[in-house]
C-alpha cells in the first residue's frame, strides 16, 4: 500500500508572534514557566527542544491533532517514525540556516508511505514551508501575514471568519 500520508508534520524551534501555537497552548505546556504572567510575550520565544505536531492535510481547514488521532489518520505509517523523520529534517534545515546566518523558527513536511518506508514528499527548507528570520527580522511569508495584520485588520478578520465558517 503506497500513499501520501494525510498529515502535515510540523516542527517548531521557536514560537514567533504569528504562530498558531500561541492560540492553542500556554507557554507552560512547553516548559516556559519563566515567562512573565504565563503569557506569550510580543516577541519570539525559543523552545529548549523542538516541538513536533501533526495537522490534517485534506480538510477544508487545517486541524491540529492529538497524537493518538494523528496515529489513526497516518494509516500504516508509524507515528513515531514520522516524528523522527520530521526531527531529522528540522535538524538539517536548522543547521544549514545557521551556517548562512538565519534562524530557522519552524516548518513542516509531508510524507509518502512507499513499500513500507517513509519518504519526504515535498520540498523542505523553503520560505513557503518554513519560517526563518535574519538579524531579528522575519524573512518568510510571515512578513506578509504580519503586514496585513498591521495594515488591514478588517481583511484579516474577514479571512478568519471565513475559515471558521467551514
Amino acid at each position: 500500500e503506497n500513499y501520501l500520508v494525510p498529515l502535515e508534520v510540523v516542527f517548531r524551534n521557536r514560537v514567533p508572534v504569528g504562530s498558531s501555537l500561541r492560540r492553542r497552548a500556554e507557554p507552560a505546556d512547553f516548559g516556559l514557566d519563566d515567562l512573565a504572567d504565563g503569557e506569550w510575550p510580543d516577541e519570539p520565544v525559543d523552545l529548549s527542544e523542538p516541538v513536533v505536531e501533526f495537522s490534517t492535510k485534506y480538510e477544508q481547514q487545517d486541524r491540529y491533532l492529538a497524537r493518538a488521532e494523528a496515529d489513526a489518520v497516518a494509516g500504516a505509517a508509524d507515528i513515531d517514525a514520522l516524528e523522527s523523520l520530521a526531527r531529522e529534517v528540522n535538524r538539517v534545515v536548522t543547521e544549514r540556516a545557521e551556517a548562512a546566518g538565519f534562524v530557522h523558527e519552524d516548518g513542516k513536511i509531508e510524507c509518502l508511505y512507499v513499500d513500507g518506508e517513509l519518504r519526504v514528499a515535498d520540498v523542505v527548507g523553503t520560505f513557503d514551508e518554513n519560517r526563518f528570520s535574519y538579524d531579528g527580522r522575519g524573512i518568510s511569508k510571515e512578513v506578509v501575514r504580519q503586514w496585513y495584520k498591521a495594515n488591514d485588520p478588517d481583511w484579516v478578520a474577514a479571512v478568519k471568519a471565513a475559515k471558521e465558517s467551514v
